[in-house]
C-alpha cells in the first residue's frame, strides 16, 4: 500500500518534480535520482540520505496503487503527457544510470495498458515504449521484450509515410533485431532487418539537412554495426559529434550510447578510429597521436586485450565479463559504493549499511581488493612493461598501477589526458600548500624547511586567489597539495580541498588555469580521493584531477580516502624522489617498492636516504626504542592502493 504518511499529492510531486529536471537539466539528468527514488521507496529520498551507506528498498508497488487509486482517473484525463514524461525519465535513469534492481521489470506489466497505442495519445506513448524497449534491451529482458515488440507493430497503423514516426519504429526494431539470437529468429526476421537497414539508409540520405541530430545520429547508430555501412556511418558520426548541441551535451557526461560505438570499433582493432572516437568526445579538435607506446584497454568487454599503436593487438582471457563483475562486486564493499551493473548480482553492498559512503571499509580484507585487480586486467601480462601510457576506456578508478608495482613491475602511466609528457625544466621549483587535516602537520613543515630552500613557496591554508596565482605561474614546475578531498560521489556537488573545517575550496577554481609552460609540470595532490572518477569515455567529466589533466599537468593523487598518518609519509616521500629526478614511472615505483615494506623497514630506508630530513618522521613510523609504536600499517592495500600517476 501507499505509505500513509504520504498523500496521493506526494507521488504527483515527485512526478512533477522528475519531469521537470527531466525537460530542463538535460546536462545533469543524473539529478532524477532524488524524485524516482522517493516514488518508488515511498519515502523522501535525498543527498543526505548518502553520507552512511543505506541500501533503499525499493519495490513497484507504489505505481500499482498509485494508477489504481481513486484519484489517478482524474490526475489522467488531465495530466497524460507528464504521465507519459515521467515513465520516459524513469527508463532513462535506469538505462543511463542505476538499474534500480530491475525496477523497470517489475512495472512493466501495470504499464501494458498505457503503451498500447490509441488515437489521443499515441505519440506520447510510443516515445515511451521506445524508452522502455531500450531498456529491456540494454538489460536482455527476453520474455518483456517479446510483449513490447508486439505492441510495436500495433503502431504502423499511425506512420502515415511520416518520417519523424517511422524512423523511431525502425530504430527500435532494429535494436530489437540485433539482440536476437536464436537461430529461428534470426532467420525469419533477417530479410525484414536488411529491408529496415536499407531503408534507414535511404531515409537518412535523402533526408540529411532535415534531420535532428539526435536523429541523425540514433540511425548512424544502428548503420554503424553492419560492414556495408560501417565506414560511412563512422565518418557521418564523427562528423555529427562536433555540432555543438551534441558536443555540449558530451562535455556534461552523457556518453552511455557512445559506449557500444567504441567497443564495436575497438573490436575492429582499430587504433587510429579509437584514438580520433575518444578525442572527440573529450573536446579535441584534432585527433591526439603517441610517439611512444600507448595501449587502451575496454575492462567491461567480453574479451580482454589491449590494443597498442603499433596496430598490435593482445588478448588475454575470454571470461572477462564475469572477472570485471567480480572486481565491482569487491571494489563496492572494499570502499563501500555502489555501483551497479547490468545483469550483476551486487547483494553485496548490503554488508556496507551504515558505513561510510565512498570510504575504506574497516572489516574488509584488501589483499581481495589486490588479487581481483590482478585478476581483471590480466598484470601478470608482459605487455605492461613494453607501453609508457595506458588509456582504460571508460575511464575507472581501479589500483591498477599499485597492483603492478606490487608485482615488482613499473607500471605506464595512466593516460586520460590523450597527450604524452612533455620534456622537464632542468631547474625545479616548488610549491607547498599545506592544510591543517593532517594528524602530522609538523612533520610536514619540518621535513620541507630542511629538504627545501627559500626560493620555494609554502603556504599554510591558501586562499583560493593564491591557489590559482600559483598553478598559473609556469616557474613552479611542481605544486604540493596536502588537504583533505571530497569527492561527490552520489550528488552533483562539485567536488572540492578542505584545508581546514573553514576553508573548503571548489575544484573549479581550475576552470581558471591555464597552463601555457613549454615543459612538463607535476602536481602531487596528497589528498583524498583526488585521482577518482566516474565510469565514462568523457575523462574530464568528474573528479578533482580532471581539469589539472587537461591543463597538461602530471598528477600523483590517491584513488580513495587513506589514513593522515599514511599520506604524510607518502607525500613527504614521493617529493623527495620527485626533486631528485625526472622519470615520474621511476619515481612512482621506487616510492611504492619502500611503502610495500614492513614500517621499521620503511623506517630504515628514510634514513639510509636522507637522515636530515626523515629522521624525525622516521623514528615516529618505527622507533626501536618504543617496541608499543602504534603508527598505521603502512604497507596495508587499503593504504598503498590508492596511489596513482595521472596525465
Amino acid at each position: 500500500m501507499l505509505n500513509p504518511t504520504n498523500s496521493f499529492k506526494f507521488y504527483v510531486n515527485q512526478i512533477e518534480r522528475a519531469v521537470n529536471i527531466y525537460r530542463t537539466n538535460q546536462a545533469n539528468l543524473l539529478l532524477l535520482r532524488d524524485p524516482i527514488y522517493s516514488f518508488f521507496s515511498n519515502s523522501e529520498v535525498s543527498y543526505d540520505h548518502f553520507n552512511l551507506y543505506t541500501p533503499i528498498h525499493f519495490s513497484a508497488l507504489p505505481l500499482y496503487e498509485f494508477i489504481n487509486h481513486d484519484e489517478f482517473s482524474n490526475f489522467f484525463h488531465d495530466n497524460h503527457e507528464l504521465f507519459y514524461e515521467w515513465i520516459q525519465s524513469c527508463y532513462y535513469y535506469w538505462v543511463a544510470h542505476d538499474p534500480m534492481k530491475n525496477l523497470g521489470v517489475l512495472i512493466f506489466p501495470d504499464l501494458i495498458l498505457f503503451l498500447k497505442p490509441n488515437n489521443i495519445t499515441y505519440r506520447y506513448q510510443l516515445i515511451s515504449l521506445i524508452k522502455v524497449i531500450n531498456y529491456l534491451v540494454e538489460y536482455n529482458h527476453k520474455f518483456h521484450l517479446k510483449i513490447a515488440e508486439t505492441i510495436l507493430f500495433l503502431y504502423h497503423q499511425f506512420l502515415d509515410d511520416d518520417i519523424s514516426w517511422e524512423i523511431p519504429v525502425l530504430i527500435v526494431q532494429e535494436l530489437i533485431f540485433s539482440r536476437k539470437t536464436e537461430i529461428e529468429e534470426i532467420e525469419e526476421i533477417e530479410e525484414i532487418r536488411l529491408f529496415n537497414l536499407d531503408r534507414l539508409k535511404k531515409l537518412y540520405d535523402e533526408n540529411y539537412t532535415e534531420l535532428h541530430e539526435s536523429i541523425r545520429i540514433n540511425i548512424l547508430l544502428k548503420l554503424l554495426f553492419h560492414d556495408k555501412y560501417y565506414d560511412s556511418s563512422y565518418k557521418d558520426l564523427i562528423d555529427s559529434l562536433k555540432v555543438d548541441s551534441i558536443s555540449n551535451s558530451i562535455i556534461s557526461g552523457n556518453t552511455e550510447y557512445l559506449k557500444s560505438v567504441f567497443a564495436n570499433v575497438f573490436s575492429k582493432s582499430d587504433y587510429s578510429k579509437c584514438m580520433e572516437l575518444l578525442s572527440i568526445i573529450n573536446g579535441y579538435k584534432y585527433t591526439k597521436k603517441f610517439s611512444s607506446q600507448h595501449g587502451l584497454l575496454v575492462p567491461n568487454n567480453k574479451i580482454f586485450s589491449i590494443l597498442t599503436n603499433s596496430e598490435h593487438v593482445n588478448y588475454f582471457s575470454e571470461e572477462q565479463y564475469s572477472k570485471y563483475c567480480d572486481l565491482i562486486k569487491c571494489e563496492n564493499e572494499a570502499l563501500v559504493l555502489s555501483t551497479v551493473l547490468r545483469d550483476c548480482d551486487m547483494d553485496a553492498m548490503i554488508a556496507n549499511t551504515g558505513k561510510n559512503y565512498g570510504f575504506p571499509n574497516k572489516s574488509f580484507d584488501f589483499s581481495n581488493l589486490l588479487a581481483k585487480t590482478i585478476d581483471c586486467y590480466s598484470l601478470n601480462a608482459d605487455i605492461y612493461q613494453e607501453i609508457n601510457y595506458l588509456t582504460i576506456a571508460p575511464s575507472h578508478s581501479h589500483p591498477i598501477q599499485a597492483a603492478l608495482s606490487h608485482l615488482g613491475k613499473v607500471p605506464p602511466i595512466i593516460n586520460y589526458s590523450l597527450n604524452e609528457l612533455k620534456d622537464f625544466s632542468s631547474t625545479k621549483k616548488f610549491a607547498f600548500f599545506l592544510g591543517e587535516n593532517t594528524l602530522l602537520p609538523d612533520y610536514e613543515k619540518y621535513f620541507i624547511n630542511l629538504c627545501f630552500s627559500k626560493e620555494n613557496l609554502v603556504i599554510e591554508n591558501p586562499s583560493k586567489e593564491k591557489i590559482i596565482e600559483v598553478f598559473n605561474d609556469p616557474s613552479f614546475t611542481h605544486i604540493y597539495i596536502s588537504a583533505h578531498g571530497n569527492y561527490e560521489h552520489s550528488s552533483l556537488k562539485l567536488d572540492s580541498f578542505e584545508f581546514s573545517s573553514e576553508n573548503k575550496i571548489s575544484v573549479d577554481i581550475f576552470d581558471k588555469i591555464n597552463n601555457e609552460a613549454d615543459s612538463q609540470r607535476v602536481i602531487i595532490m596528497n589528498a583524498c580521493s583526488g585521482a577518482h572518477s566516474g565510469i565514462n569515455l568523457n575523462f574530464f567529466h568528474k573528479g578533482i584531477s580532471s581539469n589539472l589533466l587537461k591543463n597538461n599537468f602530471a598528477v600523483f593523487s590517491n584513488l580513495w580516502p587513506i589514513s593522515s598518518e599514511y599520506s604524510v609519509v607518502l607525500g613527504m616521500l614521493l617529493v623527495y624522489k620527485l626533486k631528485n629526478m625526472d622519470d615520474l614511472r621511476t619515481a612512482y615505483n621506487e616510492t611504492f617498492s619502500i611503502l610495500k615494506m614492513s614500517n621499521k623497514e620503511i623506517s630504515e630506508s628514510l634514513i639510509s636516504l636522507d637522515e636530515t630530513c626523515f629522521e624525525k618522521l622516521a623514528l615516529k613510523i618505527f622507533n626501536n626504542k618504543n617496541y608499543d609504536n602504534n603508527f598505521v600499517c603502512i604497507n596495508d592495500f587499503r593504504n598503498i592502493g590508492a596511489m596513482c600517476l595521472y596525465n
